[in-house]
């Protein structure tokens, strides 16, 4: 090899190491970005991916979202409570085999095979990761339930309130036949029931948050999660 040659190829491989070290920070870069910390909940990281994947599967529950926040950050609410749930309690918990069993068939009725199938290929992960997802979704869901269900009282006045507020509305705007109160009852006293339970967890949780320390961080990758929505 002359030397005109050997200078050539010895600035061709330094080239391309360079590149190849662009590229690789760009790559290392940009996967720190979408995999970053969306929150800290007393120094237990809840990562992008968490949110993402939460998100995704639709374990959270729909009924606690603000009105006022997007989509996003409503679940990151979520799966914060989840956390302070789990730190503060110190509950041991178990969800039978046979109960997550039967939640995982349900997301595969929800989604469909191939989708659910899609949806665990896009971030990576089996079914058995998606498992310890929806476990920890149920287990938060029986704490609240187990803790706040059985002391809820429920008045004459609040299924009355329910029926006339709720219920009734209801009907008319789906133009649909409004039964008598009586003929409902079971239905209205379980939706009270959740209702109130709700609010009794809400007061709880905002206790357990006063004594946390929480760090949200999901303002630095809103871009990306506002593309991942689209």
């Amino acid at each position: 090899m002359n030397k005109k040659a050997k200078r050539a190829f010895q600035c061709g491989t330094v080239y391309s190491w360079v590149v190849f070290f662009i590229l690789g920070s760009f790559v290392s870069s940009f996967a720190q970005r979408i995999d970053g910390i969306a929150a800290l909940v007393n120094q237990e990281v809840i990562t992008v991916t968490d949110l993402r994947i939460v998100k995704s599967f639709g374990l959270y529950d729909s009924q606690r979202r603000s009105q006022s926040a997007s989509l996003i950050r409503s679940v990151l609410e979520e799966l914060i409570n989840q956390k302070l749930v789990q730190q503060f309690t110190g509950e041991n918990v178990e969800m039978s085999k046979e109960q997550i069993d039967r939640f995982m068939a349900d997301l595969e009725v929800r989604f469909g095979k191939q989708e659910l199938k899609e949806k665990l290929d896009e971030f990576g992960i089996n079914r058995v990761v998606l498992r310890e997802y929806c476990t920890d979704f149920l287990v938060y869901k029986k704490i609240i339930s187990e803790r706040f269900s059985r002391s809820v009282v429920i008045s004459l006045r609040d299924l009355e309130e329910h029926y006339q507020m709720v219920y009734i509305p209801e009907q008319k705007a789906k133009q649909e036949p409004v039964k008598q109160m009586m003929d409902i009852l079971p239905e209205i006293e379980a939706a009270v029931q959740e209702k109130n339970t709700r609010e009794q967890a809400d007061e709880w949780m905002n206790n357990l948050r006063n004594k946390a320390d929480i760090q949200i961080r999901l303002h630095e990758y809103m871009d990306f999660l506002d593309h991942d929505e689209q």
